[in-house]
């Protein structure tokens, strides 16, 4: 690009050109928008160029100038197309600049270190195995400073590293920036809550809080309110979108928490319940889906097994309903309370007695809780599915075959498809389809059994 050895043979426009060098430079390695006007009007004072003839104008993605002496007016811009944070190039080019302008060293010396900085940007300043340890450590100093165990900051290490791992991988890939951050921060805390089931002394949610704290544009929101402080109210509008997008992304991966709960269990049930209360606040929407199945011939029925099903799930309905009634009460937010009903609410199935009572009861506490919530903006809905093919009904699948000395194909086309107009088995994405539009309602349903199922039991 430039030819010429001396400044004092370059045209307009060749001085305009390494103007914007460094502009694009530090724009793209994470300054702010002032640091990045003051290095450019100071590489253009080292070109001999009156500061009052240029007008710079800043975007987070492209840099504008103009240099107008009176007689001639040039305009030149240009586009950044990544920006990331390093702070050695950044402190490069402002000593370069300022080491230009006071020692008036030559053009052909200046482009040359320009050109050094330039290529340094492009590379892996340290070793992907260091950055990955710097990260997980300092991930680490985050769990300990939030009072954690020694035991905990190593969780918090190992879940740390896989997520910058992941981030790393994306990048590698091509991955769009927003869903690297997601996939990062999901791999990050799915690793750091897998850690609680670790043989030895309880850990706490540390790990899960401190192993994604790296991923917080730190860096961009202060320059965001750099410039929003200095008057750079475009850049500054951009880079506190960008932060929300980046803060946005890496919510959606931190987003789910699971917790492990036995939902017969009083305890646990308010245990998991306070968690997540811990986590975020309230409790907006539930559903109580936990359950079993057990198929015996009824005079057979073990009554063993008929308290296990009516502890998962009548039981289990009962005290997640009454956990998330009496936060969302609390909170005088409201909510949506969802049980997961069956077609066998409202029809009656050989084999099956213990299920069939239970679910008829949710459908009844369903509608029960619809009365004594309203006040509270509490509703509740039952979801009736026919027969999803999940594991535990294609272990019932042959269970039934054995029970009533039939095939499994007739298990399936003579018992459990035979009522639907269709022969179709209903699917996940029916009852999370119905869940989303359910977590919309504002009372018109509330107490109501909806049927997914391809007609059987109609109304």
């Amino acid at each position: 690009m430039y030819k010429k050895s001396d400044k004092a043979e370059l045209t307009v426009r060749d001085k305009m050109q390494l103007i914007l060098d460094i502009g694009q430079l530090m724009m793209e390695n994470g300054a702010s928008s002032k640091r990045v006007v003051r290095d450019m009007l100071r590489a253009a004072a080292y070109l001999g160029i009156y500061w009052e003839n240029v007008q710079i104008h800043i975007t987070y993605s492209t840099i504008m100038i103009n240099v107008d002496d009176g007689v001639t007016s040039e305009t030149m811009f240009r586009k950044c197309y990544k920006h990331g944070v390093n702070m050695m190039t950044t402190l490069l080019a402002n000593q370069l600049s300022w080491d230009a302008l006071t020692s008036n060293e030559s053009y052909l010396i200046y482009r040359n270190q320009m050109m050094t900085i330039q290529q340094m940007a492009r590379k892996r300043l340290y070793p992907q195995w260091l950055t990955l340890f710097c990260i997980g450590m300092a991930s680490s100093a985050f769990c300990l400073l939030f009072g954690g165990h020694w035991y905990e900051a190593l969780y918090t290490f190992i879940a740390a590293v896989v997520g910058a791992y992941v981030k790393t991988l994306c990048e590698r890939f091509g991955v769009n920036i927003y869903i690297g951050i997601a996939a990062s921060a999901f791999f990050a805390t799915a690793t750091a809550y897998l850690t609680l089931y670790i043989p030895g002394p309880p850990c706490s949610w540390l790990p899960v809080v401190a192993c994604a704290l790296t991923l917080i544009p730190g860096v961009p929101l202060i320059n965001c309110v750099d410039d929003f402080l200095s008057n750079y109210l475009n850049s500054g509008m951009t880079r506190f979108t960008q932060t929300i997008l980046v803060m946005t992304a890496m919510t959606f991966g931190l987003s789910a928490i699971a917790v492990h709960m036995d939902v017969a269990d009083e305890q646990e049930v308010e245990a998991g319940f306070d968690k997540m209360m811990e986590t975020y606040g309230s409790c907006d929407l539930v559903m109580s889906n936990a359950g079993v199945q057990i198929v015996h011939p009824f005079e057979e029925y073990p009554f063993a097994d008929w308290r296990k099903m009516m502890a998962i799930h009548a039981d289990g309905a009962f005290l997640v309903s009454r956990a998330a009634y009496r936060r969302m009460k609390a909170t005088g937010k409201g909510g949506r309370i969802v049980f997961t009903g069956s077609v066998q609410s409202f029809v009656g199935s050989k084999l099956k007695e213990p299920y069939n009572f239970a679910k008829h009861g949710v459908a009844g506490l369903a509608k029960a809780i619809a009365r004594e919530g309203a006040e509270y903006g509490i509703y509740t809905y039952t979801i009736c599915p026919s027969f999803i093919k999940t594991p535990l009904v294609e272990k019932q699948i042959p269970e039934q075959a054995a029970s009533l000395g039939i095939t499994e194909e007739e298990v399936v086309k003579n018992i459990m498809l035979r009522d639907t107009v269709d022969g179709v088995f209903t699917t996940v994405e029916d009852v999370a389809n119905t869940l989303v539009f359910l977590s919309k309602d504002q009372g018109a349903l509330t107490g109501q059994s909806l049927r997914l199922t391809h007609g059987w039991a109609m109304m």
